[in-house]
């Protein structure tokens, strides 16, 4: 009946359409998942976790990696509407925007898609199509600059799997990287391929800050 009402003549003039994409866009899968995997959320797990198991340390680092391997469902942690749901639950000042709603004006939705990512190492700055092309793109400018110890990432590896590795049914889903003849797990959330990337660089003697991903 709730639906047969929003489409009916009586229902539009009361921005019902409206309300219904609004309340349905605040607890679709991807906003709650990102809101789950937040800091603020992070720490409020952690903090139960303690009162549950006193004298255990625990950091959030952790428990994030428990609940994106774990937990969550893989497929509400990759794609567009993944990506575009992070952005939203690490808004700056926590503030979280409506859909079709930017700084407190209305724009059209279909401005709503994110922009390409890019990031900026050394005050070069790359862009790329998708996470998983700026993830591969920033491997391949590590054995650019490092081409006799790029093999050093095959030492990299999570709880489970490896991160790279020479033979691709030992991660999950695989890219080479060009000019190598290792594959890198792409199947990684945009959290993951920005904390994975630092971690990368690191591993070439960079500080971690050298390496800015952001999107346009």
């Amino acid at each position: 009946m709730e639906s047969l009402f929003l489409i009916a003549r009586e229902g539009l003039p009361k921005s019902a359409l409206d309300a219904y994409y609004a309340q349905r866009q605040a607890t679709n899968r991807f906003i709650l998942a990102a809101v789950i995997l937040s800091d603020p959320v992070l720490k409020i797990v952690r903090r139960e976790v303690r009162r549950l198991s006193p004298g255990v340390k625990i950091d959030l680092a952790e428990i994030e990696q428990v609940l994106e391997h774990e937990v969550i469902k893989r497929d509400v942690l990759q794609g567009d509407e993944a990506e575009e749901a992070l952005q939203k639950a690490t808004t700056p000042q926590g503030k979280t925007l409506r859909p079709g709603v930017r700084g407190g004006r209305d724009e059209p939705r279909a401005r709503r898609r994110s922009s390409p990512p890019v990031f900026v190492f050394l005050g070069q700055r790359y862009t790329g199509k998708s996470w998983r092309d700026v993830f591969i793109e920033i491997c391949a400018l590590m054995n650019t600059m490092y081409p006799s110890d790029f093999e050093r990432v095959l030492e990299l590896r999570g709880t489970k799997r490896p991160w790279f590795s020479r033979n691709p049914d030992d991660v999950r889903r695989p890219a080479l990287v060009p000019g190598t003849d290792i594959y890198a797990d792409t199947n990684l959330s945009a959290k993951d391929i920005v904390r994975q990337s630092k971690r990368i660089v690191s591993l070439f003697g960079h500080s971690e800050d050298d390496l800015i991903v952001e999107t346009q």
